[in-house]
């Protein structure tokens, strides 16, 4: 059996329209929907007894943090967090709620490195010490 194909119904090859990838504007909304995300885990009322939801806010948090540094943002949220702005709500509840140490950790997520720069992190410095002399 064959099958006819009416004249009007035969299409050829057309180019596609010209198509727009807005790769920034679709980074930046993932990063806001991460700060979101992270604020509302700050935000979390956990008594201390509680060890099972202060384990998985940690690991949440840590998470969050973690895909926010290796993203496009990642640079932009270091500043942040190293600016200390008390008027930014995700930084000020990182210091209300978040230790030193786990600070810490959270930002060497967003990138930043203790031997670059002997202030960051807390000003715990690893710079490599010289070599002895002999």
């Amino acid at each position: 059996m064959t099958v006819k194909i009416r004249p009007e119904r035969r299409a050829g090859v057309r180019p596609l329209p010209r198509a727009k990838l807005d790769w920034v504007g679709s980074e930046v909304q993932k990063a806001k929907d991460i700060e979101a995300k992270i604020i509302l885990q700050l935000k979390r009322k956990i008594s201390r007894s509680d060890i099972a939801s202060l384990a998985d806010q940690k690991r949440k948090l840590l998470w969050l943090f973690y895909i926010l540094g290796s993203g496009f943002m990642g640079e932009e949220y270091l500043r942040r967090l190293m600016a200390d702005r008390q008027s930014d709500e995700l930084v000020r509840l990182l210091h209300e709620r978040i230790s030193r140490s786990g600070e810490r950790k959270l930002r060497r997520l967003c990138g930043a490195s203790d031997r670059k720069d002997p202030n960051c992190c807390g000003g715990t410095s690893r710079e490599a010490k010289p070599p002895r002399r002999r």
